[in-house]
């Protein structure tokens, strides 16, 4: 069985070209509360996570998220958008405002990415320390379902853990 750190290795190398998860440069949300719920977050390299909260704990602490690697490079378009919102240095997290039109562009592009392979996580609101596993569709459809609600973060949890992949 592989270990999370493993599949995080490898979820970041199908994400780019590095060998190990460099962390998200960049992490663009499209809803917001209490940290990112959804949006796209960018490797420094570019390579493009969409993620999407699939429940939170009990505590608030921890959340599950449905994470789908994206094609493409999403570098320049998240860098244009912090232009655009005037963001000096550039925050971890960027929560549009100002750039309605151009956040609704890019959730667009976001959506409509082909995705390269579908994953659950366990972790900090703010997409740190995140415990991944492989998932198949089906998984994240019963979790969507539940609508973000503790009882979705409690299976999603149970996957990581376990380490199960979908089937």
């Amino acid at each position: 069985m592989n270990s999370s750190s493993e599949r995080l290795e490898a979820f970041a190398k199908e994400c780019s070209d590095q060998a190990r998860d460099p962390g998200f440069g960049v992490i663009v949300a499209f809803e917001y509360h209490d940290g990112p719920e959804s949006g796209v977050a960018v490797y420094p390299s570019g390579a493009g996570v969409y993620f999407s909260v699939l429940g939170e704990s009990r505590s608030r602490l921890f959340r599950a998220f449905e994470l789908s690697a994206i094609e493409g490079n999403w570098l320049q378009r998240v860098g244009s958008l912090q232009k655009k919102e005037a963001v000096s240095p550039p925050p971890h997290v960027l929560v549009p405002s100002n750039t309605e039109l151009e956040r609704s562009r890019l959730l667009y592009d976001v959506s409509n990415a082909s995705s390269k392979g579908s994953y659950v996580g366990v972790g900090t609101p703010s997409l740190n320390d995140i415990q991944i596993v492989s998932a198949s569709r089906k998984q994240i459809e019963d979790l969507r379902v539940r609508g973000r609600s503790e009882a979705g973060f409690r299976i999603a949890h149970e996957l990581v853990k376990r380490g199960k992949a979908g089937t």
